[in-house]
């Protein structure tokens, strides 16, 4: 008996060893930020300001109605920007941010969220890819 619980322990705790041992995939949409600075994003990018335990995912652009290059507009349009904030890989909540309208800013456990711009500007009558697009984020804290 003794024998058997002996072979079972050893075979766990080898189980246990190997897959402590397994090497994590980097996250390839990590990218290093900082404060205070306008950091660019893509669409399924997440912003990583380690030294805060804080990332941002920018997840999709859900409006552009911002004016066409190349033409004349008498309102500039606004894009409107969806992002995950997370805290300490616990706290996570969903934030909509917009180039024109309100809110251009978010709140989260003590620091300010800011849309500073969104690239490409859209082309007259043509639709903007989700991947195309950029958006410069600045977090204050």
């Amino acid at each position: 008996m003794y024998s058997f619980l002996f072979r079972t322990s050893f075979a766990a705790l080898a189980m246990v060893i190997l897959y402590a041992c397994t090497p994590v995939a980097p996250d390839e949409n990590l990218q290093s930020g900082t404060l205070n600075d306008i950091n660019r994003l893509s669409v399924g990018t997440t912003l990583n300001i380690s030294s805060e335990s804080l990332r941002v995912r920018f997840d999709s652009v859900s409006e552009d109605s911002r004016c066409p290059e190349n033409t004349v507009c008498i309102w500039s349009g606004n894009a409107r920007v969806h992002c995950t904030i997370t805290k300490n890989q616990s706290s996570k909540q969903p934030i909509v941010l917009n180039t024109t309208t309100m809110p251009q800013t978010a709140s989260f456990q003590g620091y300010t969220i800011r849309l500073a711009d969104v690239t490409p500007l859209p082309k007259a009558g043509e639709r903007t890819p989700q991947g195309a697009y950029k958006v410069g984020i600045m977090i204050t804290k």
